[in-house]
C-alpha cells in the first residue's frame, strides 16, 4: 500500500487558478483586462476567488490522508517509543584506595553532547552489577598448539595470527672448550637413537650453528646418516664465559613447527684437524721463519729455546696431536780468533808452537719438550721417546705424538698469547769448547695435526630451549638417560594468555573487546579457564562478544582458588581464552584493546518516582506524566481496601515483585499498592485485569472504563504511583570519551571514560513512519511472503535503520544457497562502527522468525551488514585563477562526501545497497567546478574486503554484487595552473 502523499485528487495550486482566470477573461471578457501586477476592484475579486478556491482544493486533498489516517487508526497502532542510546564505560579506582568497589545495576553517569556546555548534559544508567578491581592486565601472550610458536601481544592484535615471528624457539645449544675450534676441518656429531635428527638436518628441517663474532652462522653439512653428522665451519667461534671457563657453541635448531617431542640417547662430539702450519715459532725473543727455522740456532747452547704454538689444535685435550717436520742437520765451525785466542787462554794453558787445531763436535743430545699449565712448564708426555732424537743427527723426517693434555694453558710468548710447546736443549758436550764443529738442527715444513682416533666426548654443557624454557639438561646427558633434542612444548592448546597482577578480590568482573569489524567473520568456538595451583580450571563466562564476532563485554565471577601460576617468566593470575576447533585466516577476530572494568550503560533516565490523587473514579482517566520521550512506567495502584490482612499477606508472599505494602510505626500494613501492567490498547482486556496504556505521543497514562477492565479507586492515600523511565533519544549518541563524571555517589572511583560513542539511540517514532508501518500491516497481514514484506518489516522495526535489502538464494560469503534469505542492513550510524548492528541483529531475527511462514528454516535466515566499499578518487584539477585553488578543493571534497555516502541526508537519498555509482556519475556530478576549473585527470578506485581477503582494483572492474554499499575513502586532490600542466 502507498502512501497517500502520492495521490492528489486536485493538483492545482492558488497560483493555477490565477492563471486560468487570466486565460480565461481573455476570451468571455475581452472589454475588460485581468491584470495581476496593477489589478483593478475586479482582479482583487478574482484574487479572492483564485485564494479561496485554492483553500477548497487543499482541503479537498487532504480527505484521502485523513481517511488514511483513521484507516490506520482503526489496527490500533500506536507510536513506537524511542531507542535509549547504548556505550560501553570504564570505571577505574584511584590508585592505592581500596582492592575493589561494588558498583550497582542503575548507577547514574553523566555525559554531554558538547565541549564544555553542561547544560547539554544526558544522563546514562548502568545495565549491570559489577565489582570495580584495582588488578591490572599486565601480560598477554599467544600460543600455537601446530606450531609451538609463543607470541605476545600488545594492546592490538589479531587473535591467533601466527604469521610473526615467535620468541620461542626449539633448538639445543652444545657447549665445549676446545671440540668446536677448528675451521675447515671436520667436526663430528653423533646422535645415538636420534636416527630421525639426522634425517631432519639432511632434508634441511633442522639447522646447525655456531656462534662467531658475528653472531649465529650455519655450517657447511658434508654428510648425515645413520646417527653421524659430518659438519665444517670457515670461522673462530667466539668464546662464551661460563661457570668453566671460556667455551664454544654449537647450535641444533628446528627450523620447522616441533608437533612432537624428539629424543636421542646420547649426544657425542668428536673432530680432527689436517696437517697445518704452527702459528707461531719463535726462540723466547725473536720470530723465527715458520716455514724454515733453526730449532737452537747455529751455534748450541745449553738451555737454548724454541717455542712452537697453535691456539686450536694444542686445545684438543684428549686428542691425539702428531707434529711432522723435515730435519737437516748443518754444521757450524766455531773458533776463536788469533787474537780472541791469545787473550781467552793465557791463563789456561800455554800453546804449543807448531801443534795441529784440535777440533770437537756438539750435538743436541738430549732435548725436552714441555707444556705451560699455567703455573709453570711441564713435561710432555710423547708415544715415543723424544729425549735423544737430535742426537744422531740423522736428516730426515721426524714426528711427535701425544695426547693432549688437559691442562694445557695459554702462556705469553712474545706478542703471542696461546698454547705452545717448549723444546729446550738439555745436553751439548763441547758445545763451548772451541773450535769446535757444532751440528745444529734446521727444521723445514713443520705441521701440526690432530685427531681423536674415533674417540668420541660428550660436551662440556648442553642447554635445550623448548619454546620460551630454556632447561640445563647436562646432567641427565652425562647420567646416559637420554634428553629431548625438540620438544612441542609445555602448551597443550591454541590459546591467548591473560595475566593480571593480582587476585579479583569479588565480582562479577568484566573485560571489554574491542573487536574490529568484518562481516564475513564465522562464529569462533572458545572456551574460557583461570589458573589454579593444580594448573587451569574451566570458567563460566557470560560472553557479550559472541565469541569474539563483535565487540562486547564478557563478565565472570573469580573463583576462591584462583591462584598464580609463572608463565613466560611472570607469576601471574592467569586467564585463558583456548581455540576450540581450527580457524580460517578470514575468520581471526582483530582486537584493538580490552580493557578491565568495563560496563554497559544506556541513556535512561529512571525519574523520581511521583505519586497521584484522585477524587472521583470515572471512565477513561488521563493523567500528564512529567517527562518526554517514554521508555517505560511503573504504575502501582493502592488497592488498600480491595483486600483483607490475610489476602494481603499472602499476596506479598507469593507475589513479592508485583505487590508491596507501607507500615506504621507499630508493624501494621496502612497502604497496600499492586503493580500493574502495560498494554497497547484494551481491546484484549478482561474486567479484572489491572492493565493500564502510555501514550508516548502525548507523554499521558491512560486507564480504562472501569467495566471492562479495572481502574484505580479513590482512597485516603496517593490513588496510585508512577515511577517514569525516559530517554533523551538521539541526543543520547554522544561521542568517545564524553561521558565522564556521575550523577551517583561513587567514591574512590577516579576515572570514568567511554572508550566508544554511544550509538542506537533514536527519537521517538514519527507520524508518518507510524503511518507507513500501518501500511504494511494492511498490505502483509503480520506475514512475511516477499522480498517487499521481508523489507518493510525490518525497516519499520528501528528508526536507527537507514536502509534493507533482500538478497534471496546467496549468502554475504558468495555461497549459493536456494533457500537463503540474507536481509542486508545499513544502519544510521555506520560510520561508528557495527555496534548498533550487532545490538539490534538478534532482536530483528527473533522479531521475524515470529511472522514468516513455517516453511523457512532458521538456519537460512541471515541478518548481515553490507560489504562497505571504499571509493577513492584522485583528481589533477587544473584551475583558471590561482586565488580559486582551496575553494575548488573544498567544492569538490564536499561533494565526494556528499555524494558518496550511502545513508540520507538533507535532500540526498545515499546509495542503494548493490548500487555502485560509476565512473561517468561521478565526473558528471563534478561537473560542479567546469566555471572555474577543468579536471585534467582522474583515477577512481574501490577497496573492500570479502572472505577471501582485501581487494583493490579500478572502479569500472569492481565485480557486481547485491551486498556492495559504497562509502567514502580516501581523496586526494592536485590543484595544478597551466604552468605546471
Amino acid at each position: 500500500m502507498k502512501h497517500t502523499d502520492d495521490y492528489k485528487i486536485d493538483s492545482r495550486t492558488t497560483r493555477d487558478i490565477r492563471n486560468k482566470i487570466e486565460e480565461l477573461s481573455k476570451s468571455y471578457t475581452p472589454e475588460w483586462k485581468f491584470d495581476q501586477e496593477n489589478p483593478d476592484i475586479g482582479s482583487v475579486i478574482a484574487f479572492i476567488f483564485a485564494s479561496q478556491m485554492g483553500e477548497n482544493v487543499r482541503r479537498f486533498n487532504m480527505v484521502l490522508d485523513n481517511y488514511y489516517v483513521e484507516l490506520i487508526n482503526m489496527l490500533g497502532i500506536s507510536l513506537q517509543p524511542a531507542q535509549p542510546a547504548s556505550v560501553a564505560v570504564i570505571l577505574n579506582l584511584a590508585s592505592d584506595t581500596v582492592p575493589g568497589l561494588d558498583v550497582p545495576k542503575g548507577t547514574r553517569l553523566l555525559g554531554w553532547n558538547e565541549e564544555g556546555d553542561n547544560d547539554s548534559s544526558v544522563i546514562f544508567e548502568t545495565e549491570q552489577n559489577i565489582h570495580v578491581t584495582d588488578a591490572r592486565l599486565s601480560e598477554m601472550f599467544m600460543v600455537s598448539k601446530e606450531t609451538g610458536k609463543v607470541i605476545p601481544v600488545t594492546d592490538e592484535f589479531t587473535l591467533f595470527d601466527f604469521s610473526a615471528d615467535g620468541i620461542g624457539k626449539n633448538a639445543l645449544l652444545l657447549y665445549h672448550s676446545s671440540m668446536f675450534d677448528i675451521e675447515n676441518e671436520n667436526i663430528y656429531l653423533k646422535l645415538p637413537g636420534g636416527e630421525q635428527i639426522v634425517k631432519g638436518i639432511a632434508e634441511r628441517k633442522y639447522r646447525i650453528s655456531y656462534y662467531a663474532e658475528e653472531g649465529l652462522i650455519p655450517v657447511e653439512l658434508c654428510g648425515a646418516e645413520g646417527e653421524m653428522v659430518v659438519i665444517q665451519k670457515d670461522r673462530p667461534c667466539k668464546k662464551i664465559a661460563g661457570e668453566d671457563g671460556l667455551q664454544s657453541l654449537l647450535v641444533l635448531e628446528s627450523r620447522v613447527p616441533v608437533t612432537e617431542t624428539i629424543e636421542a640417547e646420547d649426544i657425542l662430539i668428536s673432530s680432527s684437524g689436517d696437517a697445518v702450519m704452527p702459528e707461531f715459532v719463535s726462540n723466547g725473543t725473536t720470530d723465527l721463519e715458520i716455514t724454515d727455522f733453526k730449532m737452537f740456532g747455529d751455534t748450541l747452547a745449553l738451555y737454548e729455546e724454541c717455542y712452537i704454538g697453535h691456539s686450536g689444535f694444542f686445545s684438543k685435550p684428549g686428542a691425539v696431536v702428531t707434529i711432522q717436520f723435515d730435519v737437516a742437520f748443518e754444521e757450524n765451525y766455531v773458533s776463536f780468533k788469533r787474537q780472541e785466542e791469545a787473550e781467552n787462554l793465557k791463563i789456561i794453558k800455554r800453546r804449543p808452537r807448531n801443534a795441529e787445531e784440535q777440533w770437537v763436535s756438539a750435538y743436541a743430545q738430549e732435548v725436552s719438550i714441555e707444556y705451560y699449565n699455567g703455573v709453570g712448564w711441564k713435561r710432555l708426555e710423547c708415544q715415543r721417546d723424544y729425549k735423544r732424537m737430535f742426537a744422531e743427527a740423522k736428516s730426515g723426517t721426524y714426528e711427535l705424538n701425544f695426547i693432549c693434555p688437559e691442562d694445557w694453558a695459554e702462556a705469553g710468548i712474545g706478542g703471542y698469547q696461546m698454547p705452545c710447546i717448549r723444546i729446550q736443549l738439555l745436553k751439548s758436550d763441547n758445545c763451548y769448547m772451541q773450535p769446535c764443529i757444532h751440528c745444529y738442527p734446521r727444521i723445514r715444513n713443520m705441521t701440526i695435526a690432530y685427531t681423536y682416533e674415533g674417540q668420541f666426548k660428550r660436551p662440556e654443557k648442553v642447554e635445550g630451549i623448548y619454546g620460551t624454557q630454556r632447561l640445563d639438561v647436562t646432567k641427565p646427558l652425562m647420567e646416559k638417560r637420554g634428553i629431548a633434542v625438540f620438544s612441542k612444548g609445555r602448551y597443550e592448546e591454541t590459546a591467548l594468555y591473560l595475566g593480571f597482577d593480582r587476585k579479583f578480590d569479588n565480582g562479577p568482573i568484566s573485560l571489554w573487546f574491542d573487536i574490529e569489524e568484518n562481516s564475513m567473520r564465522d562464529r569462533v568456538l572458545l572456551e574460557y579457564s583461570y589458573s589454579t595451583i593444580r594448573g587451569f580450571k574451566p570458567m563460566k563466562v557470560l560472553d557479550g562478544t559472541r565469541n569474539m564476532t563483535s565487540s562486547g563485554m564478557i563478565f565472570f565471577i573469580p573463583q576462591s582458588d584462583m591462584a598464580p601460576q609463572v608463565l613466560e617468566d611472570k607469576e601471574l593470575y592467569w586467564i585463558k581464552i583456548s581455540l576450540q576447533g581450527r580457524l580460517e585466516e578470514k575468520d581471526k577476530p582483530h582486537i584493538r584493546r580490552i580493557l578491565l572494568n568495563a560496563v554497559e550503560a544506556r541513556n535512561v533516565e529512571t525519574l523520581e518516582e511521583e505519586e497521584f490523587y484522585i477524587d472521583q473514579a470515572v471512565p477513561d482517566m488521563q493523567f500528564a506524566l512529567n517527562a518526554q520521550n517514554i521508555l517505560s512506567a511503573e504504575v502501582w495502584v493502592n488497592e488498600t481496601g480491595s483486600f483483607s490482612d490475610k489476602q494481603i499477606s499472602r499476596q506479598l508472599s507469593d507475589n513479592p515483585d508485583g505487590t508491596r505494602a507501607v507500615y506504621n510505626f507499630l508493624g501494621e500494613i496502612e497502604e497496600f499498592y499492586v503493580k500493574w501492567q502495560e498494554v497497547s490498547d484494551f481491546s484484549q482486556s478482561l474486567p479484572r485485569d489491572r492493565h493500564y496504556v502510555l501514550d508516548r505521543m502525548n507523554n499521558k497514562l491512560i486507564f480504562g472504563d472501569g467495566v471492562h477492565v479495572m481502574i484505580p479507586q479513590m482512597t485516603k492515600a496517593a490513588a496510585f504511583k508512577v515511577t517514569v523511565r525516559c530517554s533523551a533519544g538521539q541526543e543520547g549518541n554522544v561521542e568517545a570519551y564524553r561521558i565522564s563524571d556521575t550523577a551517583s555517589n561513587l567514591l574512590f572511583i577516579d576515572n570514568i571514560y567511554n572508550p566508544i560513542p554511544a550509538f542506537g539511540g533514536s527519537n521517538m517514532e514519527t507520524l508518518e513512519n507510524a503511518l507507513k508501518r500501518g501500511s504494511n500491516i494492511l498490505s502483509a497481514r503480520h506475514r512475511l511472503v516477499t522480498e517487499t514484506d521481508y523489507v518493510r518489516e525490518v525497516k519499520s522495526f528501528s528508526d536507527t535503520i537507514d536502509k534493507v535489502r533482500c538478497v534471496i538464494g546467496k549468502t554475504v560469503s558468495g555461497v549459493s544457497e536456494e533457500d537463503c534469505i540474507s536481509l542486508v542492513l545499513l544502519m544510521k550510524d555506520y560510520q561508528k562502527g557495527s555496534y548498533s548492528f550487532h545490538k539490534m541483529k538478534n532482536q530483528i531475527w527473533e522479531h521475524l522468525m515470529a511472522h514468516c511462514e513455517i516453511s523457512v528454516e532458521p538456519a537460512c535466515l541471515h541478518i548481515v551488514e553490507p560489504v562497505f566499499v571504499d571509493i577513492c578518487v584522485n583528481a589533477w584539477v587544473e584551475v583558471f585563477d590561482m586565488e580559486n585553488a582551496f575553494e575548488i578543493r573544498e567544492i569538490i571534497e564536499e561533494f565526494l562526501r556528499n555524494y558518496l555516502s550511502p545513508v540520507r541526508a538533507d535532500r540526498n537519498q545515499g546509495w542503494d545497497i548493490g548500487v555502485i555509482p560509476k565512473t561517468t556519475q561521478i565526473m558528471f556530478g563534478l561537473n560542479v567546478i567546469k566555471e572555474k576549473a577543468v579536471i585534467r585527470q582522474i583515477a577512481i578506485t574501490a577497496k573492500y574486503r570479502d572472505d577471501t581477503g582485501i581487494h583493490e582494483t579500478d572502479l569500472q572492474r569492481l565485480p557486481v554484487n547485491p551486498f556492495f554499499v559504497c562509502r567514502n575513502g580516501e581523496h586526494r586532490i592536485y590543484v595544478l595552473t597551466s604552468e605546471q600542466r
